[in-house]
């Protein structure tokens, strides 16, 4: 019979926080049994998969996306004020 592992077991494990951890259930990101009485388990698959899940690779950029041009700024709807015409033209 394989072990269920509790909220304390999953949070030891991960070294994230009880409440972290019944956040990410409830949002539904992280796979769980819940059990009868309402409590929550975890078998070690569940949280091998949370993890696999949020795994960042570290690659360098390629050179074209290096030298990828960036898109074009949307035009600024602030114009600039020309202060002397403002306060008239001072001789």
């Amino acid at each position: 019979m394989m072990r269920l592992l509790t909220v304390n077991d999953a949070s030891e494990q991960l070294t994230l926080s009880r409440s972290t951890i019944y956040s990410e259930v409830n949002k539904g990101r992280m796979s769980h049994i819940r059990l009868a009485d309402g409590s929550i388990r975890f078998q070690q698959a569940h949280l091998d998969a949370y993890v696999a899940a949020r795994e960042v690779l570290a690659c360098s950029p390629t050179k074209s996306q290096r030298t990828a041009k960036r898109a074009p700024r949307a035009p600024s709807r602030f114009r600039h004020i020309d202060v002397s015409r403002q306060l008239g033209k001072r001789k």
